[in-house]
This record gives structure tokens, sequence and C-alpha cells, in this order.
């Protein structure tokens, strides 16, 4: 279907076409206020042609770049030519409260910093930290530019984050399956689900309570609470919440972040207390004491939230327009039979990324349904789409549902493992109640997956895990799936 799209939209509309190849890509991995000047880091690629550091600026800035190698992004992305892309240090006049409208112009390409995920670094030091080689010469740029660094910095390893050990002994047991056995949904179903959910139950069952940290007034009696859970990347609460500041509608919203990983919850409760003074919206930040992984993580936020309404959101997603809370919960309201309620999400080129999805078989891994997206990469406005349409099943990274249903279908089942499939079971235990589940055509939002994502192997123990859930889940509702799929 995609293939029949591409080839329509090339012979009828190139302008659009171009929008699915990215020819120019820039990623942004850290940025750093310090003696008023902005320090940021990342890496630029251009499939096509040969860059150098000419090719990158900061638009109305005097700005300095250093660049150096990265084998590693060449590497994944499968560039024959490794002066098509650079790692870069670029250092600017500037603070904080300009980093949303930091814009970068490479060539005719434009790149807004507020589209991109990236981490805060304390200082100067945590960025020579992440150069890959010859630190010296990063180290000497930083010192021609008068910044005090860490001199360890300079010989200091890139800090890699360690599995805990119950997340280990599941990697262990991942790690020397093949899924492209001809009998891998067997041995999946018969010893490898029941052992990685002994080691899971387990680990549920070490969960305390949490800490909450409230800043400002909350509304007493919000209509809808937004739970949203942080897992490593903690950078875009500022983003959303600069946003939802700015939103008449968000007045009668609790706004509710879970730190779902204890290594960030100091640095979290720092930027969470600088937020608030900045844009001075209230929100509660919750500290869960383990990793509970996707479906731990909303359980824990639900049960804090207070609103009648549940709206479940990544943290990578950002609004589109304003009153966009309130458009989804009337549609919600307006539909009799509504369980869940989805929304439109795009990438920053307008192109889809989730309008809904739909159980589908996979050829190279038979006897699991997998979660698919039928419109993703389409341009939003070449679809024709009902302002509400139902589908079969909508994606966890914006899910509006009433509190009460959310709590009378056990919420998130925290059996399947980190992630994956967990939303898919939460629209199936809709529709075992005789409910639907849609999806909104007016309510866009921008979802910024990182590119990361989609270089993951497939061979990782990751991608196994996420099959063992699709395994679960074929497992748990093997009689609603041949209905519905």
């Amino acid at each position: 279907m995609k293939t029949k799209i591409k080839k329509i939209i090339k012979a009828r509309l190139p302008s659009i076409a171009k929008k699915f190849e990215k020819q120019r890509i820039l990623n942004i991995d850290l940025v750093c206020v310090q003696n008023g000047r902005l320090v940021i880091s990342g890496w630029l690629v251009d499939r096509q042609f040969q860059i150098t550091q000419s090719s990158l600026k900061v638009m109305g800035s005097d700005s300095d770049i250093y660049t150096f190698e990265r084998a590693d992004v060449s590497g994944a992305m499968g560039l024959e030519n490794p002066q098509n892309c650079f790692g870069f240090i670029i250092v600017f006049d500037g603070k904080a409260s300009d980093i949303s409208n930091v814009q970068f112009e490479s060539d005719s390409f434009t790149f807004p910093l507020r589209k991109q995920r990236y981490n805060l670094a304390k200082n100067v030091s945590d960025i020579l930290a992440h150069v890959p080689k010859d630190r010296e010469k990063a180290f000497s740029f930083f010192q021609m530019h008068g910044f005090e660094v860490d001199e360890h910095a300079v010989t200091a390893p890139t800090v890699t984050r360690k599995l805990d050990k119950d997340v280990l002994k599941i990697k262990r047991i991942l790690d020397s399956i093949n899924v492209y056995d001809a009998d891998f949904f067997d041995v999946a179903k018969t010893h490898l689900l029941p052992e990685i959910q002994r080691i899971w139950k387990s680990r549920i069952a070490k969960f305390k309570t949490s800490e909450v940290q409230v800043l400002g007034e909350i509304p007493e009696n919000p209509n809808v609470s937004l739970i949203i859970p942080l897992y490593g990347r903690y950078d875009f609460i500022q983003h959303q919440i600069s946003q939802f500041s700015k939103d008449s509608g968000f007045k009668d919203v609790e706004v509710i972040y879970v730190v779902d990983d204890p290594e960030i919850a100091r640095i979290v409760n720092i930027t969470a207390f600088g937020v608030f003074q900045i844009y001075r919206y209230p929100f509660k930040v919750v500290y869960s004491d383990f990793n509970r992984g996707f479906s731990g993580a909303n359980n824990l936020g639900v049960s804090h939230a207070r609103g009648e309404k549940l709206l479940l959101l990544n943290s990578d997603i950002l609004p589109s327009k304003a009153g966009w809370v309130q458009e989804l919960a009337a549609q919600h309201e307006s539909l009799d039979d509504c369980g869940i309620l989805g929304a439109t999400l795009v990438y920053e080129d307008d192109t889809i990324q989730h309008a809904g999805m739909e159980f589908r078989k996979d050829s190279h891994y038979p006897g699991i349904l997998m979660n698919h997206h039928p419109f993703k990469g389409v341009p939003v406005d070449l679809l024709d789409m009902a302002p509400v349409f139902n589908v079969t099943i909508t994606t966890g990274a914006c899910m509006l549902i009433n509190k009460a249903l959310y709590n009378e279908i056990g919420g998130f089942d925290p059996l399947y493992v980190l992630g994956d499939f967990e939303d898919s079971d939460l629209c199936l235990k809709v529709l075992d109640k005789g409910l639907k589940n849609y999806c909104s055509s007016t309510v866009r939002l921008y979802h910024l997956e990182r590119l990361s994502q989609d270089l993951v192997d497939k061979g990782d123990w990751k991608f196994k895990l996420t099959l063992i859930n699709g395994v679960y889940q074929m497992e748990k509702w093997s009689s609603l799936l041949e209905e519905v799929a």
C-alpha cells in the first residue's frame, strides 16, 4: 500500500514526494548553558553529498563550530563515504530562555531545536565526555572560548547504563534465542514466557510506595489528568510545560509526570523545579522506586490522578494547536460506545506516524499478530478521514479513557515486560466489554520519535522481548483476536 501511494505522489505531487526521503538529518544529543552562551552537540548527515563544518549554522547568531568523526552514525546509516557525516559542538551567545527559539540552518534545510530530543548537560565537561575520540582537540576548543573544563573528561569513558538484575536475567534468557526458528512461537509460549513472567512477577512484588513532588497549585477537580512516563530522557518536560502553559484549556488539566527511572530522579527533581520557576504552570512528579516499565509507570500515575478522564501521553508528544485536550475530551464524551479515543500523530514533516492501528500477520514471525500502522509515512493532508473514526486498536502514545473504565478493566497489564503490546491489550479489554475504540483526525499531535529507535537491530534482545510480549497477547486473547483481526 505504502509503495503504491509513493508512486502516485511522485507522479502527481513532486514537492510532497520529497518528504518521504530525508536527505539531510540533524540530531541533537546535548544542550548546555554556561558563561552566557549555549553549547550544543550532535551530528549531521547528508545521504547524497559531502558536508563540511560550513554546512551548519545557527540562524541569527554568530556561532563557532568544532566538528569530529562519528563512525557509529555513519555505520548505522550505511554511509559509504564518512564525509557525508560529522559530529559537532557549536557555541554561540544565549541563555536558557532562548533554547526553544534556536533554529539551525544547513544550506537549504532548517531544523528547529524545539523539534529535537536531547539531554541537558550540566556543563561543557559533560559534553566533552561524549566526544568519541580526539577529545584533546575538543578540550582546546572549549579552552579557546574561555570555558573551564574538567581535565578528567578528556579521558573519561562515555557513561553507559547498567541493566538491573531482573532485566539482566531476562536478557540472558533471550540472548541465545533465534526468533526465526520454526518452533520459536511454541518455545516462547511453553518455556520463555513462563520464565520471564516469573521474574517480572517477583519484581512487581517488590514495588513500594512512591514519592510525589508537587509544583504549584494543582486543580482540585480536574476534568482530565495527563499521565506522562519518563525513562532515560527527561528534557521534554520543559518543551511540554512550555506549550501547556500557553494553552488556556490547561487550567482544568492535571499534569502528572512519572519518573520510571531512579537513575534520573535527582536531575528530574532539579529540572522540574526550574521549569516551574520559568513557566509557573503547576504539575506533579511521581518518583518510582523501580523501573516498572510502560504499564507499571502508567498505572502508578493513574493511582495519583484526580481527573474523571485520563489522557495517557508520551513525553515526546507536542501539540500542534491550543485547545486540543478539550477537543479530544468533547469528542470522547459525544460517543456513547467509546472506550478509548486516540489522536492522529504526525512526524515533524507532517507525515503520519499513527492514525489508528490494526492487527496483521507477519510471515517472519508466524503465530504472532503484529500491531500495524496502516497509514504510516503518508502525508496527513492526502487522507480524507472523518473527524472521529472507528479503529480496532490505538497507540499508547496518546489514549483518552474514563478513569472509572480504566480501573474497572484493571488498567495496563504489567506482565507485558518493559513495553510493547500493552496498548493493544488495553484496547482488547475495551472491546471485550462491548465498547469501541476510536481515533480523532482533527486532533493532531507531533510525535518526535528518535531516529535511533528506527536503527534497532532485529536481533537485539529488546526486539526479542517485544515478540515475547506478542506471544503473551496471542495466548491471552486468542478467541477475541480471531473475531477482530
